[in-house]
């Protein structure tokens, strides 16, 4: 393990990143506007009779503008059916407290961005989206028909900017609020008590948000800026977050209270299987916090495998692992996902707090099987306790100082760290 000072490389490494990405999604000029003035789900005659169904129909070839009548106010959209979007479009709402889209009808999302346009969405309430509950769409992976049972409420292919808006109370299979296998962006928005739900197997994973990307090397395809990632639960993997071949950024964020019932209670990053089109995944977590998320396995935090994560002025504290890594589990240069055993710069950690995380085996505050980089942080006061019938609980476990930050103690739980 390195102890060294990471402050310049890090700290230019993050920036010249988050610059890239910040223009990754271009700035789009708006050439008409349409007014959504009606509550109803019809294909709708706009401008006389609007409906938000109507106005996407009626987006032309260049970008347009969606806007709503103040008649809607305080009310909700029901839908019968997901939203197709097909073109450049800007859908600005009045705020996410102020106007609701729900989606009514059985199996079904509310938005799907197909691939390759630009679209951005503010200003809304999104809710009630499933893609869950269709046994015969249950048995599908990823990589043939899971797009049908990807994306609660979103099911991103293009460029998304998501602002202000609030994803909830939606369910899929992969990525309960939105699944993103484009480029998504997302600012100053909460994702709350979404679910992954599976019955077996691999399904489950992305409570929250569920990103993956297949086209070979990864570009930065992934921003979460002053957003919450919250009460979000996976019966797999990734609670809140599940990133598999992404590069990413969470800057000034949290990622709070999400559940996996295997790894990576709050964040599950993962690189691939080792093929020659997979790139390598990487996060930058910076001024943001991931507290009191839990895990059933691994990373109650964080659970990061063969990828780069980076870390910089953050708080990761009060996670709970039932077996490794209650803030932090990294494993990489294994031997079937295309790991690199001499990389050394796999887990970066600067300016940073690992405190009060619980696990119920090995390394409470970070698991790790190779080096660490850490600089000027501060890993105290985790904790390694036997479970038993009620569970980990972080106050009982820090009252004995037995089980406390030691990383050489006689049962080589490595508290604090493990390596």
């Amino acid at each position: 393990m390195n102890i060294k000072n990471l402050n310049g490389s890090l700290r230019s490494v993050f920036l010249f990143s988050l610059f890239l990405f910040l223009f990754l999604i271009s700035t789009q000029t708006i050439s008409a506007q349409i007014v959504v003035n009606s509550l109803g789900d019809h294909e709708g005659n706009c401008p006389i009779d609007c409906t938000l169904r109507g106005a996407l129909d009626d987006v032309g070839e260049e970008s347009d503008q969606i806007t709503f009548d103040d008649l809607l106010l305080d009310q909700t959209i029901l839908l019968s059916s997901q939203l197709e979007i097909e073109d450049d479009v800007y859908i600005q709402g009045p705020g996410a407290e102020r106007l609701t889209i729900q989606q009514a009808g059985e199996s079904s999302r509310i938005f799907h961005i197909e691939y390759d346009y630009e679209v951005k969405i503010s200003g809304l309430t999104l809710t009630g989206g499933n893609v869950a509950d269709n046994f015969e769409l249950r048995t599908v992976s990823f990589g043939g028909e899971g797009e049908f049972v990807s994306g609660g409420a979103i099911l991103n292919e293009g460029y998304l900017e998501l602002d202000s808006s609030i994803i909830t109370s939606n369910s899929a299979i992969f990525g309960g609020g939105i699944a993103n296998i484009g480029y998504l962006k997302l600012t100053k928005s909460e994702v709350s008590d979404n679910s992954a739900t599976g019955f077996c197997c691999d399904y489950g994973a992305g409570g929250g948000v569920y990103s993956y990307y297949d086209e070979g090397e990864t570009e930065y395809n992934l921003i979460v800026l002053e957003s919450k990632i919250i009460n979000n639960n996976a019966d797999f993997e990734g609670g809140g977050l599940w990133a598999y071949n992404t590069h990413g950024v969470i800057h000034n964020s949290d990622i709070y209270g999400n559940e996996a019932n295997e790894d990576g209670g709050g964040i599950y990053i993962d690189t691939g299987n080792g093929d020659d089109d997979d790139g390598d995944s990487e996060l930058f977590i910076e001024n943001s916090s991931v507290t009191d998320n839990s895990t059933n396995d691994d990373g109650g935090g964080i659970y990061s495998r063969d990828s780069k994560l980076t870390i910089l002025k953050s708080n990761i504290s009060e996670n709970r692992a039932f077996d490794n890594g209650g803030g932090i589990y990294s494993n990489f240069g294994c031997d079937f996902c295309g790991g690199d055993d001499d990389d050394d710069d796999d887990l970066n950690i600067l300016n940073s707090t690992i405190a009060k995380n619980v696990s119920g085996d090995e390394g409470a505050g970070i698991w790790t099987s190779g080096e660490a980089n850490i600089g000027s942080s501060t890993v105290a006061f985790n904790c390694v306790q036997d479970i038993g019938v009620d569970g980990l609980d972080i106050e009982d476990c820090l009252l004995d100082p037995a089980l406390g930050d030691d990383d050489d103690d006689d049962d080589d739980f490595g508290a604090g760290i493990h390596d």
